[in-house]
């Protein structure tokens, strides 16, 4: 087993605030690539494969720009 770190900088005018599931795609999409076919983005900002939590994502904006990790 290992770990998986990801952060997401973008203006913040390009993504809604609270938007997770647009600004996670990349990494549900990278999951299925990797076999993880049961990835999926639930509830406010978490990322489940097969019903297990597998992150749980925060965002702030700041200086005009959205950090999400």
């Amino acid at each position: 087993l290992g770990n998986m770190c990801f952060s997401f900088v973008v203006p913040a005018d390009e993504i809604r605030f609270g938007d997770f599931k647009n600004l996670v795609k990349p990494i549900v999409d990278a999951l299925h690539d990797m076999g993880a076919t049961g990835a999926e983005t639930t509830g406010r900002n978490d990322i489940v494969i097969d019903g297990k939590k597998f992150s749980g994502n925060a965002m702030y904006t700041r200086n005009g720009r959205t950090f999400s990790h």
